[in-house]
């Protein structure tokens, strides 16, 4: 439940942050260290479910697919944010592998949804960009109903 929290919290933060500025500062991203802390010590002494391996190969694994995102962000010059490529990281980090991939599917859906619609009704170009952090904590929140049906 604190792992939750934790990044159902950083995820609303940058969700607001990233509508309103269009663009995460730095600072904030760095900030993302503490919900992947949480993430870790939380599945290591206090759900004691796991063993020390498993835990470190998830969460270090879910950080190592958003890194791969970081690649294709840099590589595509930027379609895809450099922001949001370090909040799958943090993802990743705080949730693990498994619920990262289901993070970054739903947000790439539901943000093609948007897209979609907003291509439909003329609000948008085929060229526009848009935030993608509110999809991205849209997903987390898809992620954790379809997982744990709450």
């Amino acid at each position: 439940m604190i792992i939750r929290i934790a990044l159902i919290c950083y995820l609303a933060a940058a969700s607001i942050i990233d509508i309103i500025k269009k663009k995460l500062p730095l600072a904030y991203l760095a900030a993302g260290v503490i919900p992947i802390s949480v993430g870790i010590c939380a599945e290591l002494f206090i759900y004691e479910n796991s063993g020390y391996m498993d835990v470190i190969f998830s969460h270090g694994a879910g950080i190592l697919v958003g890194a791969m995102f970081l690649l294709v962000s840099i590589l595509t010059r930027e379609k895809l944010g450099k922001a949001d490529a370090i909040l799958f990281c943090i993802c990743g980090g705080t949730a693990g592998y498994g619920k990262l991939m289901t993070i970054i599917m739903s947000a790439f859906l539901l943000g093609a949804l948007y897209a979609v619609a907003m291509l439909a009704i003329g609000r948008m170009k085929r060229n526009s960009s848009f935030a993608f952090a509110p999809f991205i904590f849209a997903g987390y929140i898809m992620t954790e109903i379809l997982l744990n049906g709450v």
